[in-house]
């Protein structure tokens, strides 16, 4: 299976920017809310990101039964990279990072806002 980058690129609206203050809570929108709405983004990137180097790295696996030899070992080596680096480091540090600034997870005196 291989990724279409440019058909999924395709895809894509026109970019658009907007005000980056109304992730900033106020009298209507609690703070938490839009952190939480943050926290979604994070975790569908991150994933897109794994989903998309979990099928580069399959790409890269070699066509016969696995053995032990040096194409075997490199597969295995990047699979093993890109489960440590990527997935848990990335999806579980930053998403961590994210929840961490609710109130509901901090003790109040404890809050800061990502």
């Amino acid at each position: 299976m291989t990724y279409d980058l440019a058909g999924e690129t395709e895809q894509l609206a026109a970019l658009q920017t907007f005000d980056p203050r109304a992730f900033v809570g106020n009298e209507s929108v609690p703070q938490e809310l839009c952190s939480f709405v943050l926290t979604l983004a994070l975790i569908y990137n991150a994933l897109k990101g794994g989903l998309f180097t979990n099928i580069r790295v399959t790409e890269w696996k070699p066509s016969y039964a696995q053995q032990l030899d040096r194409n075997w070992g490199n597969y295995n080596g990047l699979w093993a990279h890109h489960v440590r680096l990527h997935l848990l480091q990335g999806v579980t540090g930053r998403t961590t990072l994210c929840l961490s600034s609710f109130s509901i997870f901090v003790p109040e005196d404890r809050v800061f806002y990502a």
